[in-house]
């Protein structure tokens, strides 16, 4: 009998005998509270202290710097690009599509050196700020469409754990790289032009001061001792208002405008999962001609400015009413509005569009697709 037990608790027990069921059932309930014991352990030390969560916390930190690289290259280049179109915008919207102030100084005759001077004039604080604002602008785009995905798929971890009852502990690191969905792209879009106002406002004061200087003796200095009398809201921030509703609504259907028209003219269907440092959304594009992109590109700058034109005809006359003697002629945003639409009607709020238009498609047209490839770069560099 003792040695009927023996055999039976041990290996070489008969798979006949009832003690060899019960010990396979023993091992299988043993692995499983293993399996329990070790998720438990991880929920309880929290995710840092897990060595596959610290390594995915340093991939994210990593990644997280592409958008800023990213944005610096696209927002140089941007502005070469566009800013001469930029400079008649601005003196068409100050004063009017009718008016004969001459767009460029009659002192340029027809000398091809002073009339590229005269058109670059200003160029210096966007040039400047630009690499600050885009790579931030970007940064933030690109980050909060990560936060926007992580969430999105932390949400359904959550749920699965709930329904499994945390008999499973779950593999692969904790992002998601899976698509985002396109309202993602207008908040993410929105968010990144907010972040960038507090800078836009000064510099885009600085810029149209000179840009609509009649005279020369206006300078970068004459414009900064100005403002600094004039102080940090009359002066620096006038018309902060409809810069941030600029910066953000115009940068969220800009944003959400070019992912989708990337997906309408590549629409085939984006894989479940992604790189390390690049979502599908990306991947899927990488093979997308690259005329599509800049079309996208270019569509993508035109509705952006279209839904915000009469607001940004507003925020460039107070800018240039800010620094003039004497009390302003606009005094409020809604001022400005009511005293442009009297004197010119619904016109006078687009004065300078088709600039603005023939400007935003080159600029767009190489900004997004530029920042594409330096992402895509930056990216596989990382994965390496």
């Amino acid at each position: 009998m003792s040695s009927t037990v023996a055999d039976g608790g041990g290996q070489g027990a008969s798979k006949d005998s009832p003690f060899h069921n019960t010990s396979v059932a023993g091992r299988a309930t043993s692995q499983k509270l293993e399996r329990r014991g070790e998720t438990d352990a991880v929920e309880e030390r929290g995710p840092m202290e897990d060595p596959l969560c610290m390594t995915t916390s340093l991939g994210n930190a990593r990644e997280g710097f592409l958008g800023f690289a990213s944005g610096l290259v696209a927002g140089i280049i941007g502005v070469l690009t566009g800013y001469p179109l930029d400079t008649l915008k601005v003196k068409m919207q100050v004063y009017g599509s009718g008016s004969r102030v001459a767009l460029l100084d009659e002192s340029t005759g027809r000398n091809p050196v002073r009339i590229v001077r005269q058109l670059f004039r200003g160029v210096l604080p966007p040039l400047l700020s630009t690499g600050l604002v885009q790579t931030l602008n970007f940064g933030v785009y690109d980050n909060t469409l990560r936060y926007l995905r992580v969430g999105r798929e932390e949400q359904k971890r959550q749920a699965g754990r709930q329904s499994r009852g945390l008999e499973e502990r779950e593999e692969g690191p904790a992002s998601y790289h899976g698509p985002n969905v396109l309202p993602d792209f207008f908040l993410a879009g929105a968010v990144g032009g907010a972040s960038i106002s507090i800078i836009t406002c000064p510099a885009s004061l600085i810029k149209i001061q000179v840009q609509t200087a009649t005279s020369s003796s206006v300078t970068y200095w004459t414009v900064l001792a100005g403002m600094r009398r004039k102080g940090l809201v009359a002066g620096y921030y006038r018309a902060f208002l409809p810069d941030v509703l600029n910066q953000m609504v115009g940068r969220g259907v800009y944003m959400c405008t070019y992912e989708a028209l990337k997906r309408l003219l590549h629409p085939s269907p984006p894989p479940t999962l992604g790189t390390v440092h690049e979502p599908p959304s990306r991947l899927h594009h990488q093979a997308q001609p690259l005329y599509q992109r800049i079309l996208a590109g270019a569509l993508a700058g035109v509705c952006g400015w279209l839904c915000i034109y009469p607001l940004d005809v507003v925020k460039s006359r107070l800018q240039a009413d800010a620094l003039a003697p004497g009390a302003n002629r606009y005094t409020t945003m809604t001022d400005c509005f009511r005293q442009s639409y009297r004197a010119g009607g619904l016109r006078s709020l687009y004065s300078g569009l088709g600039y603005t238009l023939l400007r935003a498609v080159p600029v767009a047209s190489v900004i997004l697709p530029c920042y594409d490839a330096t992402y895509h770069v930056l990216a596989r560099h990382l994965d390496e």
